[in-house]
């Protein structure tokens, strides 16, 4: 009886676990970290991604390339790929979160 008394006093005792990250904060601090740059190719006549620092997950890395690339399309000028990419940078973090939770439930649960 004294050893149950005593794990119930250190049960209550001992804090609380910390919260884990939320993932949303945790890809917008990979995305961030990430460098990357869009650019011409002549030989190819298109537009290819270069990642010069990765945000250590692929799939988010094609993510952020494809953004770059798509707003790329029919830009007239480089304010308006900035702003499309910033645009973009504010929205990705919800959809790739919820997109990786999506996946990993599993196909039985789509």
């Amino acid at each position: 009886m004294l050893v149950a008394a005593l794990a119930l006093m250190l049960q209550q005792a001992a804090p609380p676990p910390a919260a884990p990250e939320d993932e949303i904060t945790v890809i917008g601090r990979r995305m961030r970290d990430m460098r990357f740059a869009v650019k011409y190719d002549r030989r190819r006549r298109a537009y290819r991604c270069i990642v010069r620092r990765t945000s250590g997950d692929p799939a988010l890395d094609t993510a952020i390339c494809d953004l770059g690339l798509r707003c790329t399309e029919g830009a007239t000028s480089v304010a308006r790929v900035e702003d499309c990419v910033k645009t973009g940078f504010e929205t990705l973090p919800g959809l790739y979160a919820s997109e990786r939770r999506q996946f990993s439930r599993g196909p039985a649960a789509r």
